[in-house]
């Protein structure tokens, strides 16, 4: 072989080793280049798939948060019917609606200060006999027996049953002191007899709501 050949020879060679390191580099950067873009695709699928576990997450506490309404209005209603049918209603025969609103007044506001539900309904029922047109030797009115005094809403307490009660209690049974409940019924009414006339019967009440939790 001439020199000239072996020259043209060693430059194709050459040339074929160029193209070919070339051709590799070119192939390894297309590889990187599609496995970034393989990991940018994973990244997005994955912050989808985390957004979507937070959404779900969120429906998910908003679920349990309407649940838990649905339990607690299922519980207060149960109350409320066990609290009507507790009641020595007297007559004149009272209403569904006027029993369900002195009953819901009593639930709530024994919900509201933490006071027994039982002795909310004894002070009415020795009060009045839940009777919400009574009318005390000294004027007092409602079923809670309010006297009237300057600066006391009295019209509201005539016409609304469930609010002479909240009125009642969380103004003169005094709630907010910690004291006992004979101390508390005292300051109600200053009268011991009173008082134990209302622990006797808050007793058999707490037994008969007792008797439906058991």
């Amino acid at each position: 072989m001439s020199d000239r050949l072996m020259k043209l020879f060693i430059v194709i060679c050459i040339g074929c080793i160029w193209a070919a390191l070339f051709m590799g580099t070119r192939s390894t950067e297309a590889q990187n280049t599609d496995q970034a873009e393989r990991i940018a695709q994973l990244e997005a699928t994955i912050v989808a798939q985390a957004e979507i576990i937070v959404d779900q997450e969120e429906e998910m506490a908003e679920l349990r948060h309407k649940l838990q309404n649905m339990l607690d209005d299922i519980s207060r209603q149960r109350d409320i019917a066990i609290t009507v049918s507790l009641m020595n209603w007297s007559k004149p025969r009272k209403s569904t609606a006027y029993k369900h609103e002195v009953a819901t007044a009593m639930v709530n506001v024994a919900e509201d200060t933490g006071i027994r539900l039982a002795v909310i309904m004894a002070i009415a029922y020795v009060e009045s006999n839940f009777r919400q047109e009574a009318v005390g030797k000294g004027g007092e009115r409602s079923l809670m027996q309010v006297f009237p005094l300057p600066g006391r809403p009295m019209k509201r307490i005539r016409e609304s049953a469930s609010f002479a009660i909240r009125h009642a209690i969380t103004n003169y049974y005094a709630p907010s002191i910690e004291m006992s409940e004979y101390r508390h019924l005292r300051r109600y009414n200053n009268n011991d007899a009173y008082v134990k006339k209302v622990l006797r019967q808050a007793e058999q009440y707490q037994k008969g709501l007792d008797a439906w939790e058991s």
